[in-house]
């Protein structure tokens, strides 16, 4: 990762905390599970920037998962640590052309590349 940043790449975080917390806590409440990955976030993000310069983050989503890694930022706010932007609030996809590279359904569209204006 640091030859790939020495080269002039930003190596931004790509959290799923909330998947992480679900996972082991099952029984856990709604809130609780925000709280504990809002803590789990904050730690992940603290590492990555002890090591790399990081100013972006972008959601991971499971597709066996049954919340939305998203969820945290219905209670805390992300530009609370410098963060420039997230991918799924912050671009607008009507000016971009998004194409898959996993074969899933990250747009509703069909299992496959898919170039359609998002």
């Amino acid at each position: 990762m640091k030859k790939i940043e020495s080269l002039g790449h930003e190596i931004s975080h790509h959290y799923e905390d909330i998947d992480l917390v679900d996972w082991k806590n099952k029984k856990i409440s709604y809130e609780d599970l925000i709280d504990l990955a809002y803590i789990f976030f904050y730690n992940n993000l603290k590492y990555l920037r002890e090591n790399f310069n990081n100013s972006r983050i972008c959601m991971h989503g499971n597709l066996k998962s049954r919340y939305n890694n998203k969820i945290i930022w219905k209670k805390y706010n992300y530009y609370e640590f410098g963060i420039l932007d997230e991918p799924y609030y912050d671009l607008d996809y009507s000016e971009f052309a998004y194409f898959t590279y996993t074969g899933r359904r990250w747009n509703g569209a069909k299992d496959e590349v898919d170039s359609k204006i998002c």
